[in-house]
């Protein structure tokens, strides 16, 4: 799978800065920091690979409310599924918006990251005796596999991926154009290194894994063979990141668990044409569907631009990430 990235760089004539996998995951160690998940709320330890990235969600989900927009609500006893959950910073989010009376099912298939999201989650439990929650190392799709090679960056996680054409030398290429475009004024005036093609390298070192990809239709039912969910549990919210593979969870959804689910929040990599085909899926299925543009998936790099320039953030109106919110229509 590296291989074949770095010979589609080669292709693309970026050779020189498609870097090498870094050798071994299990080499990689978790770093601690906390956060306050409400402000009425002490500080919580929270388990990542990067502090950085673990701010990043933490400014996103937490401060910015990303899942709470376009009508989405959460309420006591609701059952979350978190596909795509990383460390867990939206299931420790979805959590609070409980008050910690829910039961919450995290999918991820990066080892490493499952076992930050199953510390994370155990944790949160201690502190509400209503908390329930299943963690579940696999990856989601229209099709199951025992062994799929799965693109982990650990410098930059959220760009993990199945589907490295998302987050391989079409990324680098991206990123590193939106780091020469946005190259900070008087850098080097100021005494500062900024080199894009570094930058981008930097972010993107990576490390193929196999890993076990299910439906989510599938997975329900385990759920309900292991005691854990009923066939009549509502879910009161899907959350979906999953770096290009998005519509393939949802066309992993049988006729008769559709009706279920309640609402729905998907990040959408807006090519060819998935955006629009997403829409139309959840329309058919009977929700409201509202997307707006989000911030491209370039947080480290965007934060050297920011730290450089002593700005928070960038334009992002030409970005392909788009974040899409449903809610089921009364009566379907």
């Amino acid at each position: 799978m590296a291989d074949s990235l770095r010979a589609e760089a080669s292709a693309a004539g970026l050779s020189e800065y498609f870097p090498a996998p870094v050798e071994q995951e299990s080499t990689l160690e978790l770093q601690s920091t906390s956060f306050e998940h409400t402000p009425d709320s002490p500080p919580r330890p929270i388990f990542a690979v990067n502090i950085d990235e673990a701010q990043f969600l933490y400014e996103n989900i937490v401060t910015k409310r990303e899942y709470a927009k376009s009508g989405v609500t959460l309420s006591p006893g609701s059952l979350v599924i978190d596909v795509g959950g990383n460390i867990g910073m939206f299931s420790s989010w979805a959590a609070e918006e409980c008050n910690g009376e829910a039961h919450i099912v995290a999918i991820e298939p990066a080892p490493l990251l499952s076992t930050a999201l199953s510390l994370n989650l155990r944790m949160l439990e201690m502190n509400y005796s209503k908390l329930t929650s299943t963690v579940m190392q696999c990856g989601l799709s229209d099709c199951e596999s025992d062994s799929v090679p799965f693109v982990f960056y650990p410098r930059c996680t959220l760009w993990s991926s199945a589907h490295p054409d998302m987050t391989g030398p079409k990324v680098f290429t991206q990123a590193t154009q939106l780091l020469e475009i946005n190259a900070p004024n008087g850098t080097k005036e100021q005494g500062l290194s900024f080199n894009a093609p570094e930058l981008a390298q930097e972010s993107l070192q990576a490390v193929t894994v196999p890993v076990v990809v299910r439906r989510l239709s599938s997975v329900l039912r385990q759920l309900k063979q292991d005691g854990v969910l009923q066939n009549s549990t509502p879910i009161a919210l899907l959350k979906i990141d999953v770096e290009g593979a998005e519509l393939q969870v949802l066309q992993g959804i049988d006729d008769m668990d559709w009706p279920r689910i309640q609402q729905i929040c998907c990040e959408v990599h807006d090519s060819d044409g998935k955006l629009s085909k997403i829409c139309n899926l959840l329309v058919e299925r009977g929700f409201h569907v509202h997307s707006e543009r989000g911030p491209p998936p370039f947080f480290l790099i965007y934060r050297h631009i920011s730290l450089a320039r002593g700005e928070n953030g960038l334009n992002w109106q030409e970005s392909e990430m788009v974040h899409v919110y449903a809610t089921r229509r009364a009566g379907r």
